[in-house]
């Protein structure tokens, strides 16, 4: 749910910014817009493949605890990241209720705390390994 998620959000965001123009042209034309999505781009194909991953390990009958707490904590902690720079990049606009980004970033923070925490993952994690 968060990857998807911060998918929509990401996609809202780069519609927003091919429409908003700032001293003359585009927003996303401008260089350090287009490497926060690529940035964006890359941690959420990450997090994508990551849960994937651990999706078919899981069909295939392994079961995957570690894997798939790492996948939970990982895709919702870079969804947290990519619906804040949405909201950066949305800048004023990003934080009212007219655009759904501002939704998103708030929706997405309840995945970190919701079915365990940030650290309730780490320590799930970190016992694995018979600490």
């Amino acid at each position: 749910m968060a990857y998807s998620q911060a998918e929509r959000a990401f996609e809202l965001t780069v519609e927003y910014a091919k429409q908003r123009e700032a001293f003359g042209q585009k927003i996303g034309n401008f260089q350090a817009i287009r490497h926060k999505f690529a940035a964006m781009a890359t941690k959420l194909e990450a997090a994508k493949q990551l849960t994937y991953s651990t999706a078919w390990r899981f069909q295939q009958g392994d079961y995957a605890v570690r894997e798939a707490t790492m996948a939970k904590l990982f895709a919702t902690q870079i969804a947290c990241e990519v619906a804040d720079e949405c909201i950066q990049i949305h800048g004023g606009y990003g934080y009212t209720r007219e655009f759904k980004v501002e939704r998103a970033y708030r929706d997405l923070r309840l995945h970190r705390i919701g079915a365990g925490t940030d650290e309730i993952m780490l320590e799930v994690i970190g016992r694995s390994y018979g600490f």
